[in-house]
């Protein structure tokens, strides 16, 4: 059946139901949070929405959390790490390759094309 949920770590706490939250657990989002994140994000914005203002909406309902919460957050860091765990979960637990991992795959690969070049042309 594969991984479930996912517990994610947040830089600025949150505070919820008046208690203060440094950690997230996010369960993997079923077809029926995507339809009820989908109707919330068009009652309160009017229009039908885009995936982009659907997504914070979904978090809220994977996390049991108010959407405020998600809303609140800073941009960058912090709601990343709430979109690499949905990828996580609907990648059924499968670790994704971070930024950081996949610049060094691509430097490494781009070093080596170069040393291959000069070998090549007998530098």
């Amino acid at each position: 059946m594969g991984v479930t949920e996912k517990k994610v770590p947040l830089i600025e706490p949150i505070e919820v139901n008046g208690k203060k939250v440094s950690e997230l657990t996010m369960k993997k989002m079923t077809v029926g949070m995507m339809l009820d994140a989908n109707v919330q994000a068009m009652n309160d914005y009017g229009i039908e929405p885009t995936s982009a203002m659907v997504e914070p909406y979904a978090f809220g309902l994977a996390c049991d959390v108010p959407v405020g919460e998600i809303l609140g957050m800073g941009w960058g860091p912090e709601y990343q790490r709430l979109q690499v765990a949905s990828r996580f979960l609907m990648a059924g637990g499968k670790q994704e390759d971070t930024a950081e991992e996949k610049t060094k795959d691509t430097t490494d690969k781009a070093n080596t094309n170069s040393q291959e070049k000069k070998e090549l042309s007998g530098q």
